[in-house]
């Protein structure tokens, strides 16, 4: 009597497909955690120093994964502003400013992972970039921190 296996190809093709889904969201996973965890430190190793909250609260990331938004978050969980601001005659918050950019947004990549992280205020690029006040830095901050970790030495800070 012979002993055998045999192997359904379709059903390894099935597994297949089941690990890629798992890399897939474990890959999202991490990304998702580290947009979170560099926010943060860039936040805190900046020069930050706060007066109404509404930079703070415009402060947000998302992941994408193949050219779909998967994940996205904010600075702190929830809008820390104690008033509202004025650009150009209407009433705004950093959270509603980062909240429509986060839905507007069109992922640029169509192939892997594309984690962004914004300040999306109008004076934000201001505070970021500097100019008679003290400089924030928090997104250079994000740069310098992908660069390190990554070497991407041209990471693309976007001004929209």
């Amino acid at each position: 009597m012979a002993e055998y296996s045999t192997v359904n190809l379709g059903e390894l093709e099935k597994f297949g497909d089941k690990l890629l889904e798992l890399q897939e969201s474990i890959a999202i996973e991490k990304a998702v955690e580290y947009a979170k965890n560099r926010m943060i430190e860039a936040y805190n190793s900046s020069e930050y120093w706060r007066r109404t909250g509404n930079l703070d609260d415009s402060f947000c990331w998302i992941v994408c994964y193949e050219g779909e938004k998967k994940a996205h978050g904010f600075l702190e969980e929830m809008p820390t502003a104690n008033k509202s601001y004025s650009e150009k005659g209407t009433t705004k918050t950093g959270r509603g400013e980062a909240e429509k950019f986060i839905a507007k947004y069109t992922p640029e990549y169509e192939d892997g992972l594309e984690i962004v992280f914004a300040a999306t205020t109008f004076y934000a690029s201001m505070l970021e970039y500097g100019n008679e006040r003290p400089v924030k830095q928090v997104l250079m901050g994000i740069k310098d921190m992908l660069n390190h970790d990554f070497g991407l030495v041209n990471v693309l800070i976007k001004k929209i």
